[in-house]
């Protein structure tokens, strides 16, 4: 508890908690008060609630409850108010404290019901305080805070626990594929983790068009021109070689022959202009 005096008299600041010992997803509730004498007045401008352990919070709200930031999993409610006016004002500068009128809170409590959700919070002990903004910044320690992990279902005790979030397998490639896994709640307990690669056929990286015909890239598109090319060529080579060695014997099939090499050699300059136009 804080008594801050005057050379009249002064305020008291106080902290407390419910549950100083929660388990991680338990609500728990503080009370903070600013206890204003009778006859004083102050200028609260804000006040904050801060907690400091494996994560550091900082809760900024106004005197009327509401929040401002930092307050994660945080709900804040006023509970009692005192008359907010005009009149001989407690104030703090120049490393002294002065008296003085202006507007402020008049003699009464502010008083305020501040919920935490540990769900979020990592597990462990933390120091709480509150603080005031009244001309200068007024603190009061608060009790210790250890939010305990929840025990494992299976009973095995090993807190908390959550799940993998992985993401989408990569293109097949030399036969593999590769994928990356977090936890959800990084310092919780999970199940083994999942399997970051697999083998693939890379037919799986096929793609189709409407009517069910593979859908080719244009250097698929180039070999496979350039094979049906060659197997036509082939194909028309056996067969008029066959036909004409029937008829005009070894002189006209090797006339025949440099015939079809002139067509195959126009073949390859049609493939090469459509490739490089």
């Amino acid at each position: 508890m804080l008594f801050l005096a005057g050379p009249a008299q002064g305020f008291v600041m106080n902290l407390s908690l419910n549950n100083t010992s929660p388990t991680q997803g338990d609500k728990v509730t503080f009370t903070a008060q600013i206890e204003i004498p009778s006859g004083e007045q102050l200028p609260v401008e804000y006040l904050i609630l801060e907690l400091s352990g494996p994560e550091s919070v900082s809760c900024q709200f106004n005197p009327d409850g509401t929040i401002i930031s930092g307050c994660k999993g945080i709900t804040i409610t006023q509970s009692s108010n005192s008359n907010f006016g005009y009149g001989y004002n407690y104030g703090y500068s120049n490393q002294n404290y002065n008296w003085g009128y202006g507007y402020g809170y008049q003699s009464g409590n502010l008083e305020y019901t501040i919920t935490v959700d540990t769900s979020n919070y990592q597990t462990g002990t933390y120091s709480t305080g509150l603080k005031a903004m009244i001309n200068s910044i007024f603190s009061q320690a608060g009790p210790t805070l250890n939010i305990e992990a929840k025990q494992s279902s299976d009973g095995g005790g090993g807190g908390c626990l959550t799940t993998w979030e992985c993401s989408d397998w990569s293109l097949c490639t030399d036969g593999e594929q590769f994928r990356t896994c977090e936890k959800k709640v990084q310092y919780c307990s999970a199940s083994t983790q999942p399997e970051l690669t697999q083998t693939c056929s890379q037919t799986e990286d096929l793609s189709y068009n409407e009517d069910g015909t593979i859908k080719l890239n244009d250097e698929q598109k180039d070999k496979t021109l350039n094979q049906t090319i060659n197997e036509t060529v082939q194909d028309f080579t056996t067969a008029v070689t066959g036909a004409v060695t029937g008829v005009l014997g070894k002189a006209g099939t090797l006339v025949v022959s440099v015939f079809i090499t002139l067509i195959a050699g126009l073949s390859l300059i049609v493939f090469f202009l459509r490739k490089f136009r």
